[in-house]
């Protein structure tokens, strides 16, 4: 189901400013709900956290999503580029697509995802299929680019999440027109993240997280 952000104004009862471009402060609040795994990127392994990660935007407590796995993890607070999904992408091939598929898949995963009580497996399985989108999508080979055991992402550790995020990539139809009510936050030394372009129900009680030992030890290509 798409999310519009008439919708999330409306559930929230409050005013929200749509999310303009430019610098952002950005600042790490915990991780939120997902699943420890293993991951390779260009062949590299890391024991990781699979899953969304809260973050502080202008005052609101946003549910994120990493977009660059091949990136170190950002701790604290940081300048960020506020983009969109796409603009957020164009360090890799095909970003255009990339973010539709991306905008799609989150409309497949469901707006739990951007909450704090979004269950820990699918969160974790909307990450890695993120993950599987932006490193591997081939537009010339569509649904075949995907494969959690070949090319520059992959990833085992924990059948159920792979299982899942398998699933949610098979139901991709490839028919998203654009990648609109997404933002994407950049940053040159650090992972990129997206996230919805307003705060969900839910994202503003930031529940007890504990910090992962690895959220990512990567360097952009």
């Amino acid at each position: 189901m798409r999310i519009s952000t008439a919708s999330i104004i409306a559930v929230l009862g409050v005013p929200v400013a749509i999310a303009q471009a430019g610098p952002v402060l950005f600042g790490f609040e915990g991780v939120g709900r997902g699943r420890n795994i293993n991951i390779s990127v260009a062949g590299e392994e890391s024991r990781v956290f699979a899953g969304s990660v809260m973050h502080s935007v202008e005052g609101a407590l946003l549910s994120t999503y990493c977009i660059e796995p091949d990136q170190n993890a950002q701790l604290g607070v940081a300048n960020f580029e506020r983009v969109t999904l796409a603009g957020g992408l164009l360090i890799r091939s095909e970003a255009a697509a990339k973010s539709n598929l991306l905008a799609e898949l989150a409309d497949i995963a469901g707006e739990s995802i951007w909450t704090t009580s979004a269950d820990r497996t699918l969160a974790a399985a909307f990450q890695v299929a993120t993950w599987e989108i932006v490193s591997d999508f081939d537009s010339s080979l569509g649904a075949a680019s995907f494969d959690f055991s070949a090319g520059d992402f992959r990833g085992w550790g924990n059948d159920k999440v792979f299982k899942t995020a398998g699933m949610l990539l098979s139901k991709l139809q490839f028919d998203r027109a654009d990648a609109s009510g997404y933002n994407a936050y950049l940053n040159d030394t650090a992972q990129d993240f997206m996230s919805l372009e307003v705060p969900a129900p839910g994202v503003f009680a930031l529940a007890a997280v504990g910090i992962p030992t690895v959220l990512g030890r990567r360097r952009r290509r």
